[in-house]
Formats: C-alpha cells, structure tokens, sequence
C-alpha cells in the first residue's frame, strides 16, 4: 500500500484538511473581541484606545501563532518524533512495533486547540504563581510586581512555543503505530503510550494552575468565594490571551501536517519499524503452540 494514499486517507477521515485556516482564526478573534469589551477592565482608557490595542495584539498573536504553526511545530514535533522511535527501536528487548493503516486517534481541531490552550494557559500560570513565593524587600515592591507581569507575558510566550511538544502524540495517532509486547500478550497504541509517559495533560495542568491562584488568593485574605471567583477569572484572562495565538497555530499545522506525517512513516520504516498496513492486529501476536 502506497504511505501517500494511506496518509491522504487519515487526512480525509479526519476532514480535518476540509477546514479553511481563516474559519477558526475568525472565531477565535470574535470571542476575545467580546471577552474584551464586555468583561476586560480598562480603567481610563477609551473605546478607541481598546480597539487599537486589542487590533494590535491580535496581530501579534495571529503572527505568532502562524510561526509556530508552519515553522517551529512541524520541525521540532518532527525532531521528537524521530527521537521517541530512534529510542523504542534501539533498546534491547524492546517490544515489536509496526505501522498499520488504521489510526488510533482522529484528532479534531477542536479538541486541538483544547489541548494547546490547556497546555500553555497551565503551564504559564503555574510559573507566574511560582514567582510569588520569591521573597522581596519593601522598598522594592513595585519594581517585583512589574517584573512578575513582565514574567506572565513572557511565560505565555514560552509556553506556546513549547506546545509541540504535543505534536508526536498528533502523528502517531494517525499514523497507527502499536506497540506489541509478546509477554504480557497486549498491543498498546503508541501515541496513548507517549501521552501517558509525558505527561501532556491539559486537565491536569488547567486544575494544578487553578488550585494554584486559590491558594495565593486565599494566602492573601480572601475568603473562599473570593478567591474562586478570582482563580476562575484569572483562568479565563490568560486562556483569552492564549486563544487566538493557538487557534491560529492549529490551524496552520493541520494545514501541512499530511506531509509531516508522511516524512515521519517514511523514517520509522527505514528504522525497522515493521509495515503492517494491511494485516491485523493478531497477526503479529505470537501463536500459540500446538
């Protein structure tokens, strides 16, 4: 079976390629709009002020996300990809894995997007709130406060960019990979298998980022209320300040990612990755002897 119609395919199941890239962008930047002048407090500033502002950090963040999405994800979730099979084959007594034509996850964009904005809005107030354990002197209270939201920007910032590491669980997914361990007499999905040992969870990260912001606004005073109601708006602050960044990456990656997962297929079989498009899954378990 040729690895280009069977890429094309998993492509076409998830009709994923079937989304124009300007559709999710659009959505993504009417909901911060909204966000943005119905719940976003700017004391002082005018309507105007607000609009231009919000129209230049949209395209900040449009720009930034469509770098992420064509250029950094594509070749670092490539490079780690490459990485993660290099270490299955080379290691002794490592379980059988092969390449079969029917993928173990059909990502949405949707579900996607979910995952980046989990990733890097957790990650980024996790470290931001981590910053808040830094003891400083009196006189220097200001300058730290100022310091810290500089921080918040700039995690955000990393946060994003580091969400390739998301990427290997996309591609094996659709690739099908399954790992088979003789043993134990199981087949285990590879990209579940990557999931799980990275740790990549968006629900973890979100809730650990959320009982975080309670803690320092409880620490700080607040009652219970308060600080949930301060924990969830905070929460809300920095996915709307993810949102369009990761909408717009997604977006771009999906674009390009049938010819990304084709160059991965085409390194796992010349590292000895088995080809099993075609045959089941129990035909590569041992047989049973007579």
């Amino acid at each position: 079976m040729d690895v280009r119609s069977k890429a094309g395919r998993v492509a076409s199941a998830g009709r994923v390629g079937d989304v124009p890239v300007a559709l999710p962008i659009l959505i993504a930047v009417a909901t911060d709009f909204v966000f943005e002048f119905t719940l976003g407090n700017r004391p002082g500033v005018s309507l105007v002020g607000r609009a231009v502002g919000f129209a230049f950090v949209a395209l900040i963040a449009y720009l930034y996300g469509r770098y992420l999405g064509t250029r950094t994800w594509p070749r670092r979730g490539r490079r780690i990809a490459r990485m993660v099979l290099r270490y299955n084959t080379r290691k002794a007594n490592h379980p059988t894995i092969f390449l079969s034509d029917r993928p173990d996850v059909t990502v949405s964009i949707g579900r996607r997007i979910v995952e980046v904005v989990g990733f890097s809005a957790g990650a980024s107030i996790i470290f931001t709130v981590a910053l808040t354990f830094i003891p400083s002197e009196p006189g220097t209270a200001e300058l730290t406060a100022g310091l810290r939201l500089l921080s918040t920007g700039l995690f955000t910032f990393v946060a994003l960019w580091a969400s390739f590491l998301i990427v290997p669980y996309w591609v094996f997914g659709r690739m099908g990979l399954r790992q088979i361990d003789p043993v134990r007499w199981l087949i285990q999905p590879m990209a579940r298998r990557y999931a799980d040992r990275l740790r990549v969870s968006n629900g973890a990260l979100i809730l650990v980022a959320f009982v975080a912001i309670f803690n320092l606004a409880y620490r700080s005073g607040a009652n219970s209320n308060q600080a949930i109601a301060e924990s969830l708006v905070t929460l809300v602050q920095v996915v709307m300040s993810v949102l369009i960044a990761a909408v717009t990456a997604v977006a771009y990656y999906v674009r390009g990612e049938r010819g990304l997962v084709l160059e991965v297929e085409e390194e796992a079989l010349r590292m000895g990755i088995v080809d099993g498009r075609g045959m089941s899954d129990g035909e590569f378990l041992p047989r049973l002897p007579k």
